[in-house]
């Protein structure tokens, strides 16, 4: 289709993009899409929204649509872009990103001039953040879909996004609103006199020196995050990014730049010395900024003067590096009065423990010790230190394996403490395993070597009990606690070396096994006097409930019970002999109540024993007269 010149024509808005007006008279004139404008053009139509059309295409658009070409062409990003630098491109122009106001497009359906410029972030009509995505589905917007107003996914109106408002006192506000006067070419508004282009360079400089630091200025939005971005993601954080470089170099100048660096000399932002590197090479290279690169040179020697002096000072002022020695040590003076390693000087540091003067200097940070002040605190460090022994150390002060430290550790019977350095292996208190072998001392008792074999040694000891929950700390602790006796042939003990009673032991053991898993099938037959057939009767009428069961090695089950339910049964139920003793009563007279069903038989189709439940017998008995009230 070839077009050569249009029926319906329409004007161009004074605010609208080339792009825009070009989307308009196609679908004014009923065209399916922009192609054939296009076509006439020689322009791709994926080319089309970028506005880029040069003066040549400006004037054949001029021909279609009866508007000057001058006209035009200052609609067009290539009138603005012609002549910069790729990288200065980069800094201004969207390729493919669409950003509007939603309130704008309310008012007018078409892509405003400025909303295709990267610095460009507000309206200033609306007061509003401009938004880059659907209000409803969140894809990006394209043209064609901004100038029928409907998402081209979702169709939902673009109107009804919803932006964040900035108020007019706002710095975002006021830097933006400088911008787009300068943009549009008011020059009463210019900023030292510096051309779009150029404000634009020394704000991106300023970017890559900031880039990650937390906002300087308070806006009304801070509650979204305040950090100045090199690489913006949104409109949010690159009006934020802008509105603190314009705070730093155009509001209360040189004040608030000299705040910002320093603030840059005393982080630790990564790079920090090439970011440095960067920004002075690029103010120094441009004459344009001399009002910035006269303030930086004077920070630099405020600096000097202030005593944050770079590490090699002796080569170059001999009088200063003097006095510094007097007053303070380097970490070299105290690696070499002290014996204490680098690492351990900055773990001291990082702990607060040495407090020094830090002075940052370039990449680099020098550390200045008050003498006095680190000597009092380094002997204090270095006592503690020499009480620290490693867990072989210790082990082998102890006669033990360097494994069984870890028991001995988690029973508090020795002390693990953190070296400040060293983090290779953790340290053991010298002082707590002294203190653990004078508390096993009090209570061994020396033997003669013929008495020895009536003993289990040590390790014998762990090995043998270890399937039975035995430990070296739970050993050690009823050494202690008293609760089994200890032995010794040396008076110089060591742990490996002690005897103990093999029959304490197993009972001790035993008593534990009932407190934490119960009783077993022996321990109630024992209890109850029940064989351990008749049991398993009970287990399987639910008379008696294990609390749980497990399968041995030969696939026999073993049933464990909770102790205070079999205490509790022993001492509800009773069998006919035991209450003919204890109540005093023919025997024969108990099992004829349980024939002829007075007195229930809790073991009746269970097996042919008989069980009684003493309070029932008891009522019983009571009212028969065997038995009085109150002497149950």
């Amino acid at each position: 289709m070839k077009i050569k010149s249009f029926i319906q024509r329409i004007e161009i808005n004074e605010e609208e993009s080339l792009s825009s007006f070009i989307y308009r008279l196609s679908i004014e004139n009923l065209l399916d899409s922009i192609n054939p404008i296009g076509n006439a053009l020689g322009i791709k139509w994926w080319e089309m929204p970028l506005n880029l059309f040069d003066e040549v295409a400006c004037r054949k658009i001029s021909s279609l649509s009866g508007i000057h070409k001058n006209v035009l062409y200052s609609k067009s990003y290539h009138a603005l872009l012609n002549g910069m630098s790729e990288k200065e491109i980069k800094m201004w122009f969207h390729r493919t990103k669409i950003k509007y106001c939603p309130k704008c497009l309310a008012d007018k359906k078409i892509h405003r001039y400025l909303w295709g410029l990267k610095p460009i972030c507000i309206c200033l009509k609306h007061k509003q953040i401009l938004i880059n995505e659907c209000p409803g589905c969140k894809n990006q917007v394209y043209m064609k879909a901004l100038i029928n107003g409907r998402c081209g996914y979702c169709n939902l109106h673009l109107e009804r996004g919803e932006s964040f408002k900035v108020n007019e006192n706002d710095f975002i506000y006021l830097s933006q609103n400088q911008f787009q006067q300068l943009i549009i070419g008011n020059k009463k508004t210019a900023i030292r006199g510096l051309s779009p282009t150029k404000l634009m360079s020394l704000f991106d400089s300023m970017f890559r020196l900031f880039d990650g630091f937390e906002s300087f200025i308070n806006t009304n939005v801070s509650h979204l995050g305040n950090k100045v971005k090199y690489k913006p993601g949104n409109q949010l954080e690159m009006s934020v990014s802008i509105a603190n470089i314009y705070w730093m170099l155009f509001e209360d100048f040189p004040n608030n730049f000299l705040y910002s660096l320093d603030t840059f000399y005393k982080s630790d932002s990564p790079r920090k010395k090439y970011r440095k590197r960067l920004f002075s090479n690029f103010i120094s290279t441009h004459c344009e900024f001399d009002f910035i690169k006269k303030e930086f040179e004077s920070y630099k020697e405020t600096q000097i003067k202030n005593g944050l002096v770079p590490r090699n000072i002796e080569t170059f002022d001999e009088s200063s590096a003097l006095k510094l020695k007097q007053m303070y040590y380097t970490k070299k003076d105290i690696y070499q009065k002290f014996n204490i390693s680098r690492g351990e000087i900055a773990k001291l540091c990082n702990k607060n423990l040495l407090n020094p003067k830090k002075v940052v200097v370039e990449a680099h940070t020098n550390y200045y010790f008050d003498k006095h002040e680190t000597e009092k605190i380094l002997e204090t460090y270095l006592k503690k230190e020499n009480n620290l022994i490693t867990k072989k150390e210790a082990a082998n002060f102890l006669g033990v394996s360097v494994e069984a430290m870890v028991h001995l550790i988690e029973k508090d019977l020795i002390i693990q403490q953190e070296a400040f350095i060293k983090k290779q292996y953790p340290y053991i208190s010298k002082e707590s395993v002294i203190y653990l072998i004078q508390q096993l001392s009090k209570n061994v008792k020396p033997i003669n070597y013929d008495d020895t074999k009536r003993f289990i040694v040590y390790q014998e000891c762990l090995n043998k009990y270890v399937t039975s929950g035995l430990q070296i700390a739970k050993l050690l602790q009823w050494a202690i606690s008293e609760e089994i006796n200890v032995y010794s042939l040396n008076v110089d003990i060591k742990i490996n070396q002690l005897l103990f009673d093999e029959k304490e032991i197993k009972k001790l053991l035993q008593k534990e096994d009932i407190e934490n898993n119960g009783y077993n099938l022996g321990d109630v037959s024992k209890v109850l006097g029940f064989t351990d057939r008749t049991l398993h009767k009970m287990i399987q009428a639910k008379l008696i409930v294990p609390i749980g069961v497990s399968i041995s090695k030969n696939g026999r089950r073993i049933y464990f019970f909770d102790k205070e339910h079999i205490d509790e049964f022993k001492e509800a139920y009773i069998s006919p002999v035991a209450a003919a003793s204890k109540y005093n009563v023919n025997y024969s007279m108990l099992n004829k109540y349980s024939h002829k069903k007075v007195l229930k038989n809790y073991m009746n189709g269970i097996c042919q024993k008989t069980l009684f439940k003493k309070e029932e017998l008891e009522e019983i008995l009571m009212r028969k007269g065997y038995i009085l009230r109150g002497n149950r």
